[in-house]
């Protein structure tokens, strides 16, 4: 919200991608691209979490701000830079001040937790300290 307003106050067209995961998504599950290179193609500052749909950062205009990735909990990769770099785009990377880096599995829900420890190979059920030791 507060990026909306800044940009509304600087006179400039702000869209809000919402769930960006069901951009594109035809009625099988099915995604398109046509939908992302669209949101992509025409965006002159992306501003984003770390992930796998910066891609789409190909898309990036000649000539637009680029890509202001997010790297909250510890997440750091230059995959990004070099894609908005392939593009003639910019790229630059901000952190939260207060990260809490993989501490938050302390306060996980269980089913998340258990998510962790299966993606580990870890027993279900085990503790958030085996999941830290073992990353």
């Amino acid at each position: 919200r507060a990026v909306s307003l800044a940009a509304r106050a600087a006179g400039v067209r702000f869209e809000d991608a919402g769930d960006a995961e069901d951009l594109g998504r035809g009625p099988g599950g099915c995604y398109g691209a046509a939908a992302q290179v669209r949101l992509w193609s025409r965006a002159w500052l992306v501003v984003s979490v770390a992930g796998a749909h910066e891609a789409n950062a190909v898309w990036l205009a000649c000539g637009s701000a680029g890509l202001l990735e997010s790297l909250n909990c510890g997440h750091a990769t230059g995959t990004y830079r070099a894609l908005a770099a392939a593009t003639g785009g910019r790229y630059a990377a901000a952190s939260e001040v207060r990260q809490q880096g993989h501490r938050w599995l302390r306060s996980a829900s269980r089913p998340l937790l258990d998510q962790a420890c299966v993606h580990l190979g870890l027993r279900r059920g085990c503790r958030a300290e085996e999941v830290l030791a073992a990353r």
